[in-house]
């Protein structure tokens, strides 16, 4: 099986889950990572060098839109 990044995934879970949020979880969040995360259908990015409450805020908010989305029918969070 070939080594897969989060990018990889992120673009597999997408395909096979497209209202799920993704959060990638990196060493390297700089805006050339973002721009291709974006593009393989990340919701949010948090760079492994922010505070572990950054991975946290951004999980709540998305499971926080979720459930908003499933009850009102709103569109997705901003992030």
């Amino acid at each position: 099986m070939p080594v897969m990044n989060g990018l990889d995934a992120a673009t597999i879970l997408r395909k096979k889950l497209p209202d799920t949020p993704i959060i990638l979880y990196t060493m390297y969040a700089e805006a050339s990572v973002q721009r291709l995360a974006t593009a393989a259908g990340v919701t949010a990015v948090v760079s492994k060098s922010d505070p572990v409450g950054e991975l946290l805020r951004k999980a709540h908010s998305l499971v926080a839109a979720v459930s908003t989305i499933s009850f009102d029918g709103h569109d997705g969070p901003v992030v």
